[in-house]
């Protein structure tokens, strides 16, 4: 059974992928290419889920006009190009979000970022989104999320793809019968070992009051869900 949302409020999430990027170019014309996402490839498991890109989801917020910058590691002190100044191409192909960087032509973006590149060293890509719709599916067994159209915020060449579940906006999800506390209590766990307080977590992930949607037709909110758990307690 596949379950639709339109999501009405949503937090800026990252995802990563293990796709192919490059530097391309003579010395002072420098590009980096490839792709930002890859459709219909299964994210990692995520405790209790997995993720995928559906075509589509990048073309409403390409197609307004989204003033899309390109960071290095997703720091926003060192941008790499930007749509509206047409040092940052993308566009969707039949294998997902395909991007053309021209970064500035620095002694810095070469030593930091297109040297390592060439090296081998840095070859993973990310980016910046909210979710605008999704759907909710079982696939082989498995929980499935969809994302079936996102806002795009940035893109970026990354050294060390983002953890995906300490990423995930958990406002942004309903969850299903299958998705139980045990899978929470997993999720919470793995934010301990990462060093977040109990406090922390609350204040990142669990949604409070207005903040909070709606759980899906026959599903638990994830406040709810939280709320009969002690954090203090969840094992690592």
């Amino acid at each position: 059974m596949r379950r639709k949302f339109d999501r009405a409020v949503s937090g800026r999430e990252v995802r990563s992928f293990p796709t192919e990027l490059r530097a391309e170019g003579e010395a002072g014309a420098r590009k980096i290419v490839g792709h930002a996402a890859v459709f219909n490839s299964l994210s990692e498991p995520m405790w209790g889920f997995r993720e995928v890109v559906r075509p589509g989801a990048f073309t409403k917020t390409l197609g307004e006009g989204a003033d899309v910058r390109a960071y290095w590691n997703h720091d926003r002190n060192i941008i790499l190009g930007r749509r509206s100044s047409e040092t940052l191409e993308l566009s969707e192909d039949s294998d997902g979000l395909a991007m053309t960087i021209t970064p500035p032509d620095t002694q810095t973006v070469r030593d930091l970022v297109l040297v390592p590149m060439e090296r081998r060293d840095v070859r993973e890509a990310s980016f910046g989104f909210r979710v605008v719709k999704d759907a909710q599916t079982v696939e082989r067994g498995e929980n499935v999320r969809e994302l079936l159209e996102v806002a795009l915020f940035d893109v970026s060449p990354v050294s060390e793809p983002a953890y995906p579940a300490a990423s995930i906006d958990m406002r942004s999800l309903d969850l299903s019968e299958e998705l139980t506390e045990a899978y929470l209590e997993a999720f919470l766990a793995q934010l301990k070992l990462r060093g977040l307080t109990p406090a922390e977590i609350s204040a990142r992930f669990v949604p409070t009051g207005k903040e909070a949607p709606p759980p899906a037709q026959g599903g638990r909110g994830l406040g709810s869900l939280s709320r009969s758990l002690d954090l203090e307690s969840v094992s690592v």
